[in-house]
């Protein structure tokens, strides 16, 4: 598969290359037959700084419930805002009303309202904490 990619690409190449009269069409195929990119070397830095994020991440994800005093609400308060607009949850509109003036916790309950369409509640709390 991949050679007949690269071949597309070469014959693509060689008929622009042709038209336009910039380049021959032994110096396209040379150009186009090296590898499309090199894997970087994995070195010692590479290693420690995975294993730094590993240890960083793991109290997080290891536990069911995270430990935190307001977590709970944000959690609440993104899930409101996802059920917010829906039409089977007309109740929710009637006792609550969205206020849209800017607070500093507006980014974290828009990205875990988005995030639970996808993953549970307390998984997207650890996505966030995560991405913190």
């Amino acid at each position: 598969m991949l050679k007949y990619l690269t071949a597309l690409v070469v014959v693509t190449a060689v008929d622009s290359a042709r038209s336009s009269g910039r380049m021959s069409t032994r110096s396209i195929i040379q150009h186009h037959s090296q590898p499309f990119h090199k894997l970087p070397k994995i070195t010692l830095k590479h290693l420690l700084i995975a294993l730094l994020l590993l240890v960083h991440l793991l109290p997080i994800w290891i536990v069911k419930y995270f430990p935190t005093q307001d977590g709970p609400s944000h959690i609440y308060n993104a899930q409101l805002f996802k059920e917010y607009h829906d039409h089977q949850n007309f109740r929710i509109r009637d006792v609550y009303q969205l206020n849209w003036t800017p607070f500093p916790n507006w980014t974290t309950h828009l990205l875990m309202g988005m995030l639970m369409y996808i993953f549970p509640p307390l998984i997207c709390e650890k996505i966030v904490l995560s991405l913190c």
